[in-house]
């Protein structure tokens, strides 16, 4: 026998102001009238409505997005006939790209950069095609003494707070790999 699938419901509207003043008046009011004056406590809340703990604090914040059902069912207990004036579509969070922090680098024998100058354009399109283009495997080629490995550093300097690790390691006169593996150990 199959079960038809349930629909899940979707989070997506907060009580606006005059949603939630039209909430709190009809509570005051039912607690007066029901409850000997006395206001009403989450949990009341919760047995009353038959929507959890949780939820009502979510809707009584009106920061954290709920189904419409809920608010619904809720104003429906209380009398209240939920309009599209009692809530809103709460705006899409897309919190900015926070930057990696290096957990931990080893420049290793690596040159000094510091008074680097020009490839403003090299440098730009290597960023583009490491961080944009997301290439994982990028060679600088060329005749001896034009700057390949400066350009490298500086390049892996602009770039290495977009990584969790960055390790530098000269493959001139390269150690055995068991050597070189010996020092990455320690990063892993």
């Amino acid at each position: 026998m199959n079960k038809p699938m349930q629909k899940r419901k979707c989070r997506g509207v907060i009580l606006s102001e005059r949603g939630l003043q039209r909430f709190q008046e009809a509570v005051e009011r039912s607690a007066i009238a029901k409850n000997g004056g006395y206001a009403y406590t989450l949990e009341q809340l919760s047995n009353l409505t038959g929507v959890s703990v949780r939820s009502i604090c979510r809707m009584r914040s009106c920061k954290t997005p709920v189904d419409r059902q809920t608010l619904e069912d809720v104003f429906r207990t209380f009398n209240l006939t939920l309009t599209d004036r009692d809530y809103i579509q709460p705006e899409p969070e897309t919190p900015p790209p926070q930057p990696v922090k290096s957990i931990a680098q080893d420049w290793g024998e690596s040159p000094d950069v510091s008074l680097f100058y020009g490839r403003t354009a090299e440098l730009n399109t290597l960023t583009q095609w490491i961080l944009q283009d997301r290439c994982r495997l990028i060679g600088i080629i060329g005749i001896g003494g034009i700057g390949k490995t400066a350009l490298s550093v500086k390049l892996a300097q602009q770039v290495q707070d977009k990584f969790s690790y960055v390790i530098w390691r000269s493959l001139r006169n390269a150690p055995p790999l068991a050597t070189l593996l010996s020092e990455l150990v320690p990063f892993v």
